[in-house]
């Protein structure tokens, strides 16, 4: 069984010194506490009687003398003649001993200190040169602020040495200095090590060892997660459809949910298992849009988890007569299991009472025992008629009273209720029932408050809202236009225009372009078009607001995969492809004479902007251009984008990214 201290031991090698058998003997400390100091000595002598233990600490002159009585003491098995001594110090040296106090939290300040780093560490094994006294050294992990060193030599704290080392991928030397933090001695490996901040270390040096952090630290970590997955995979939370059938023969009567991705409705069901599918009976009947073929979601819960997978539908049957469908599912190959309860529940063994009441409403209060609790609420069971439990729902706010520490929040919410046999000795006859309640603690409904707002009210707020527009504002109807670009690719774009009626023959209205926002629609920027219009209307200039739906993205346009799934509409995008879009649009627009355009003003978002920037160096046609949140130096996109690393700073320094 491993030794429990209550002091903290430090690493403490110096010289000691003590009288036993009328001779002064040295030895070497091993450790130090508030209590005592462990030494190894080398001579067989008898160590019974001794009285005084002498010692020296870091920056003090004189040595410590403080009165001891060997607490144990034992020799190596490996015959060496060494012998290891426990010295417990005596009380009658008050003042010694507090000296050795405060040297010992210097060292755990000190530890802490050099634990808060402002850069995450990287774990390494890169060859390092620390210069005489120290060989074999192996920098086992790296910061910009020091280095964690295993060698093998002579090390003391507070020593400052030369380091040079390459770091993996680059041949360039970094050359610095540090200084010796803490020393580990003799580790598994027999080497030593030892801690070690940078004094001395330039800037670029600083910055390549930050950027090999970042390149490596992402690497690591799913190395890690991955390491963790192959000791145990999946932790139970992820099984095959054998489980699924299992579940389903030894538990009946399990309630599926099933989520159609087709008409994107829930339908709730009772489920049995067949060799490769799952027949699920439904009530009422499922929509008529439901067909073989079609994806769809299920969860349910069984045995204290929750499970889900994904399938498809193999069949349907229709009952006309009961007005269900039974619904064929193929048996999926993966199901995911979560547990229902996140935080551990403990038992409570005592007959806790707790009083339970609906919020705001004492009279409905009814008696009960505390089951279990958690750090997140409890489960208690109660008794009663129907009309005194009829009141508690999943759902509702309740307050509670409990004789004793178990529960401390007095309100709280029911997450489940049960019908249960009772578990403790309730009062309880005939006429009443037994539930279990679970209850979320410290979570209480907010009031719904709502304001009567009277007709005169209400037509004074619209009114007011019809004095400040005119009684013929237009609706700004969307026009959808088609054109291709070179490749012969269809673009479909929507429309406003205002101020281009036939009395305008000859006007050059200001012509607004809008790129689609990444992963967004034509669709999506339309308040913004309808501004522009409408502002364009007050100041009496004709405008058009084109915004379109690029190639291979969603909406209307072409894309290369052949009605693509939502979400993958994007998977056949090229970077430069923006460009081209906005090219074959203004293409249009000069080709046009619908048009006859003025200025030309861009306006973009998100990483259109980056389009709208690299169109710009050779672009004549474009009068003006905005950026709305977007991201148009490239300099600043890769910097946010890299969390801060100016990886095109660092290439003009010639550090490799």
């Amino acid at each position: 069984m491993a030794e429990k201290r209550r002091h903290t031991r430090v690493v403490h090698r110096d010289v000691v010194r003590f009288d036993a058998a009328g001779t002064t003997i040295e030895g070497f400390s091993v450790d130090l506490s508030r209590t005592g100091i462990q030494v190894e000595v080398a001579v067989p002598h008898s160590f019974d009687h001794v009285e005084m233990i002498r010692f020296a600490l870091p920056d003090r002159e004189s040595e410590l003398e403080i009165p001891v009585r060997v607490a144990r003491k034992s020799d190596h098995a490996d015959g060496s003649g060494q012998y290891t001594l426990a010295f417990e110090f005596l009380h009658s040296a008050d003042r010694e001993i507090r000296l050795v106090e405060n040297y010992i939290r210097e060292l755990r300040e000190r530890d802490r200190s050099s634990n808060n780093r402002r850069m995450p560490r990287v774990d390494c094994s890169v060859p390092a040169d620390c210069g005489p006294g120290i060989t074999d050294a192996t920098i086992q992990n790296i910061s910009p602020e020091g280095i964690l060193v295993s060698a093998d030599g002579t090390i003391t704290v507070g020593a400052e040495i030369a380091v040079e080392f390459c770091l993996p991928g680059d041949n360039r030397p970094i050359r610095g200095r540090c200084r010796v933090a803490y020393v580990i001695l003799g580790g598994a490996d027999g080497f030593s090590r030892f801690g070690a901040p940078f004094q001395e270390l330039p800037t670029v040096y600083r910055a390549r060892i930050h950027s090999f952090i970042e390149r490596n630290a992402a690497t690591h970590s799913l190395r890690s997660v991955w390491s963790r997955l192959e000791r145990n995979p999946d932790h139970g939370y992820r099984m095959d459809g054998d489980e699924l059938r299992r579940i389903l023969r030894t538990i009946p009567g399990i309630i599926f949910h099933l989520l159609s991705e087709r008409d994107l409705t829930i339908y709730t069901g009772f489920a049995a298992a067949e060799e490769t599918a799952v027949s699920i009976r439904i009530i009422p009947a499922v929509s008529s849009e439901v067909a073989p073929g079609d994806a769809v979601f299920v969860s349910f819960s069984a045995q204290g988890s929750n499970y889900c997978f994904s399938t498809l539908v193999v069949a349907r049957g229709d009952t006309g007569d009961t007005d269900e469908t039974v619904l064929t599912i193929r048996m999926p190959r993966r199901i995911h299991r979560s547990d229902n309860r996140s935080n551990r529940r403990t038992p409570v063994t005592s007959d806790d009472d707790i009083s339970l009441w609906i919020h705001d409403a004492p009279n409905t209060a009814v008696p009960g025992k505390v089951l279990d609790v958690s750090r997140r609420g409890f489960l208690c069971e109660i008794a009663g008629t129907d009309a005194e439990l009829d009141v508690f729902r999943e759902g509702v706010s309740v307050e509670f009273r409990a004789a004793g520490p178990t529960v401390l929040f007095p309100q709280g919410r029911i997450r489940h209720i049960a019908e249960k046999q009772p578990q403790r000795s309730l009062p309880n006859d005939l006429d009443q029932r037994v539930i279990h309640v679970g209850v979320e603690t410290g979570v209480r409904h907010g009031r719904l408050r709502k304001r009567v707002i009277t007709a005169a009210e209400w037509e004074t707020r619209v009114h007011g809202i019809r004095a400040g527009a005119s009684e013929e504002t237009p609706l700004h109807d969307a026009r959808r236009i088609t054109y291709r670009n070179r490749r012969e690719q269809e673009l479909v774009a929507l429309e406003n225009r205002v101020g281009m009626d036939n009395d305008s023959d000859g006007a050059e209205p200001t012509v607004v372009i809008i790129p689609p926002a990444f992963g967004k629609k034509k669709e999506s920027p339309a308040p913004l078009a309808l501004t522009i219009c409408e502002t364009f209307r007050r100041a009496g200039a004709p405008v058009v607001v084109i915004r379109f739906d690029g190639i291979n993205r969603p909406g209307e346009s072409h894309n290369d995969g052949a009605a693509p799934v939502r979400g993958y509409e994007m998977l056949h995008y090229r970077p430069t492809q923006g460009v081209d879009d906005i090219t074959a649009t203004l293409d249009y627009l000069f080709d046009t004479a619908d048009f006859n355009p003025g200025t030309v003003i861009l306006i973009t978002s998100s990483m259109s902007s980056v389009d709208a920037r690299k169109l710009l160096v050779g672009e004549k046609r474009i009068g003006g251009w905005i950026s709305l949140m977007g991201v148009p130096a490239a300099r600043t996109t890769l910097m946010n984008v890299l969390a801060g690393t100016d990886i095109i700073g660092n290439y003009r320094l010639n550090i490799p990214n």
